[in-house]
């Protein structure tokens, strides 16, 4: 117990403990008056805590899978099914991978950046009419919290939606072509009613066309009369 590492002696205690107590009972029945049990255990019990005290062993590193190796079959579903949908190429991606067969026509390309790609079949003649792009319509996956935040940023965008009733959508152009004058600036705001005229403001809002002088009433009236009297006077 004494040579054995401090972090090991409890362990070891108990493992004395156990041996002592086979021990008493070979003792309590005579079976080995010549004491070779109990070297037996001593040696037994050394060879342990000696083994607990080795370093546990390197871990190997597991060489990569072969690129080239069989791919394992996986059970369908409709999981599978949306994923291969999601990823697999389309109908014009594979028209844009296939080459043609006719080098003496030059291929259509484009630039990406510093690349040139090259449409393949799909810039062709052979290519045109095959192929009919259909825009899926995918659901956005919100939860009910984000649902509620999109339905309020949509009710606040839209007429009457309290007070972005009257926002102007950023998408809108004030840039008009007209055949006389060509390119000429016009007004978002013109012909979308009263409430957007009444929102307006500055000098257009003040100085407005359909907005007249309020009615005074009569102390007022009154009032300005006396003051130009005595002005007159």
């Amino acid at each position: 117990m004494q040579s054995t590492p401090p972090s090991l002696r409890t362990k070891a205690a108990r493992l004395a403990a156990s041996k002592c107590a086979l021990l008493a009972r070979v003792d309590a029945y005579g079976q080995d008056p010549s004491g070779q049990a109990g070297t037996q255990f001593l040696e037994e019990m050394r060879r342990k805590i000696e083994k607990w005290q080795e370093p546990p062993p390197a871990k190997q590193i597991k060489p990569l899978p072969a690129p080239d190796a069989e791919v394992k079959k996986r059970r369908g579903g409709k999981r599978l099914r949306k994923m291969k949908e999601r990823f697999g190429l389309t109908d014009m991606r594979k028209a844009a991978n296939r080459t043609m067969f006719d080098f003496a026509k030059a291929e259509e390309e484009y630039i990406d950046g510093d690349e040139v790609v090259g449409l393949g079949v799909l810039g062709s003649k052979e290519g045109s009419g095959q192929l009919r792009v259909v825009a899926n319509q995918q659901k956005l996956r919100l939860n009910a919290k984000q649902q509620k935040k999109y339905k309020g940023r949509l009710g606040g965008l839209g007429a009457g939606g309290g007070g972005g009733g009257g926002a102007v959508n950023g998408l809108s152009s004030s840039l008009a072509f007209t055949p006389v004058q060509g390119i000429e600036l016009s007004n978002p705001l013109a012909g979308r009613g009263p409430e957007v005229d009444a929102a307006k403001s500055g000098t257009e809002s003040y100085f407005s066309e359909r907005a007249g002088f309020r009615s005074l009433t009569a102390a007022s009236a009154v009032a300005g009369r006396k003051t130009g009297t005595q002005l007159h006077k």
